[in-house]
């Protein structure tokens, strides 16, 4: 090895290593001849397992995005006077036998309960003798006329116009104690007054309103509410109305005619 140069010591090099993979190569094969059939196919499995994990994949994944979105009781509020602040009407005297329209004496509220102008207010507006008329959203007034009187403390008044106008949406859920109502009102301007559901009045089930109920007790002070004021939930629907007879001015707390009661007066009104 001593006189061999460089490049000869290069291809020996080579050779030993040509020659010994044969060699591993025949060691190999003579090795697997001999082994049970078990060993070929665990050396493919690992190798199988092995190929698996390393290709990627190429399919791609469809990604479902969430978006939670916070609703606050707050928003809802807004939303709820918002829809029925043109429903309501403020309702006024005028002079008797006349056909003015200047109103004189404030008489109440009102709900406007068809889109033909039906009014829906408080028995004890009705007068003895006497003319009406109605301050509507936008500010206009119209004259109206008392239809019919109910011994449940309602009344209906029908405006004289051909206008269309905008009606409140009468619940038919069942209300639950402790659920969040809004009364609205006011003399002049919007006035409104947040309380909850605090009893069910005439109704044996203690939670729900399972059949019609002769009352809604809220925890609403009376004196912040005038008669005829639409008693609302969070989703803008009427659920009642302020009457004098469910009311004593000696009452603290505010009571309620049901809408379920409101709907059914205004079925058998529009068939008489």
């Amino acid at each position: 090895m001593e006189h061999l140069t460089k490049h000869q010591i290069v291809l020996v090099a080579i050779l030993v290593a040509f020659v010994t993979s044969i060699t591993t190569g025949i060691v190999t094969v003579s090795l697997l001849d001999q082994s049970t059939p078990t060993v070929p196919q665990v050396i493919n499995r690992v190798v199988e397992r092995t190929i698996e994990k390393v290709v990627p994949n190429t399919q791609s994944a469809a990604v479902v995005t969430k978006e939670t979105i916070v609703v606050r009781s707050e928003d809802l509020a807004i939303a709820a006077i918002n829809k029925n602040s043109g429903s309501i009407v403020r309702i006024y005297s005028v002079a008797y036998g006349t056909s003015s329209t200047t109103p004189d004496n404030f008489l109440g509220l009102g709900v406007f309960v068809t889109k033909g102008g039906k009014i829906m207010t408080d028995k004890e507006t009705v007068l003895s003798q006497g003319n009406y008329v109605a301050l509507v959203s936008g500010g206009k007034y119209y004259p109206i006329q008392l239809q019919k009187t109910y011994d449940e403390g309602f009344a209906f008044f029908n405006i004289v116009s051909s206008n269309t106008f905008v009606p409140v949406t009468l619940s038919k859920n069942p209300l639950k104690l402790g659920q969040s109502v809004l009364s609205l009102g006011g003399k002049t301007v919007m006035n409104v007054a947040m309380g909850i559901v605090s009893e069910i009045v005439g109704n044996d089930n203690s939670t729900t309103t399972d059949k019609i109920s002769s009352a809604i007790k809220t925890d609403i002070d009376n004196r912040s509410s005038l008669v005829g004021s639409p008693l609302i939930n969070l989703s803008g629907e009427v659920v009642g109305l302020k009457i004098t007879k469910l009311n004593p001015s000696d009452e603290t707390s505010s009571f309620y005619l049901p809408s379920a009661v409101v709907a059914n007066l205004l079925t058998d009104s529009a068939n008489k």
